[in-house]
């Protein structure tokens, strides 16, 4: 509901604002749905605006979205699939997307070495779209 109201206005931005960190500690959670819902809803809470992009950056959300990514790259090839079945690496790559428009998020980004993860997943994935296009 956090996610999908903030869609496609950014007007309950900042009553929505108190949500980030709960959201935030959600991305660990072992459900892969409750991981790729948080995930999505925190792309979306910067979807339309850089408003909330301080709020981001001040409570880590950036690298737990990619600390999520990250935990969920196999160390052999043979696990690629587990890796491409996840939804919530690739919906973590969307949000990460949304964010990486403002120059804050970008700035921040650079500074954690996204890039790099990003890379590896395009070489672990090299026929997978979904991946090439949110990891590019």
């Amino acid at each position: 509901a956090v996610g999908n109201s903030a869609f496609h206005s950014p007007l309950l931005y900042n009553e929505l604002t108190p949500a980030i960190p709960p959201l935030i500690r959600l991305l660990g959670d072992d459900d892969e749905k409750t991981r790729a819902n948080a995930a999505g809803a925190l792309g979306n809470l910067v979807r339309n605006s850089v408003d909330l992009c301080r709020v981001m950056i001040e409570n880590k959300a950036l690298e737990a979205l990619l600390r999520l990514v990250q935990t969920r790259i196999p160390s052999s090839s043979g696990a690629r699939d587990s890796l491409l079945a996840d939804s919530s690496v690739k919906i973590a790559l969307f949000s990460l997307g949304n964010m990486s428009v403002h120059a804050p998020c970008k700035a921040t980004l650079h500074a954690i070495s996204a890039s790099a993860v990003c890379e590896t997943l395009v070489q672990i994935c090299p026929s997978d779209s979904q991946v090439h296009k949110y990891a590019v």
